[in-house]
Formats: C-alpha cells, sequence, structure tokens
C-alpha cells in the first residue's frame, strides 16, 4: 500500500497533466499561475476527493475564466472538456466556501 506521501503527488501530477491539455483545446486564455494556484488549493484542501479528474479540471477552469472575466456557461467548458453535462457550480461552490471566498456566479 502507498503512503500518502508517495499518492498525493502522483495525484497532482495526473491533475497537472489533464489540466495543461485542457488549457490547451481552450479557444480563449487562461492566466496559467490563476488556474493552476486553484487546482493546487483544491488538491491541497481535498475537494478533489470523490470527482472524477475531468470534472475537477472543468470545475478549475470554469472558475479561472469566471474570475477573469470571460462569459463561459457551465455547458460551454462541459463541451470543451467532453464531458457529461454535471454540476461543476457544486466543486466550485465547495472550494469557494472552503476558502470563505464570495464571488458572484
Amino acid at each position: 500500500m502507498k503512503s500518502t506521501s508517495v499518492v498525493i503527488p502522483e495525484i497532482r501530477r495526473r491533475y497537472f497533466i489533464e489540466l495543461n491539455h485542457a488549457i490547451g483545446i481552450l479557444p480563449f486564455r487562461l492566466n496559467d499561475e490563476l488556474v493552476m494556484g486553484i487546482l493546487g488549493s483544491m488538491i491541497h484542501s481535498g475537494i478533489t476527493s470523490g470527482h472524477k479528474a475531468k470534472t475537477v479540471i472543468s470545475a478549475c477552469v470554469y472558475l479561472s475564466a469566471k474570475l477573469s472575466n470571460i462569459p463561459v456557461t457551465q455547458k460551454y467548458i462541459c463541451d470543451i472538456i467532453e464531458i457529461n453535462r454535471i454540476p461543476l457550480v457544486n466543486v466550485v461552490r465547495k472550494f469557494l466556501n472552503f476558502y470563505d471566498i464570495e464571488i458572484m456566479m
């Protein structure tokens, strides 16, 4: 059985590879530091647990776009990253609540 210290970097690496792929196929530009920072915080705070990697990546991209004032919808992000329409907003809200951040979604 792997120790936690081995598992976390492996999970982190997988998410960051997926995130780089997602950023590469977006038709708009995101601030890399912002999007990486959000994903790192999601992983660190455990908000990723119980969600598929693509869901977490999509929520991360969605929140980054919203914070960057890029007019996107949840459905639009889901369609680009090719996942079923799932409640990204729930993952985003969980993240915002964890860090006690309030923004208009």
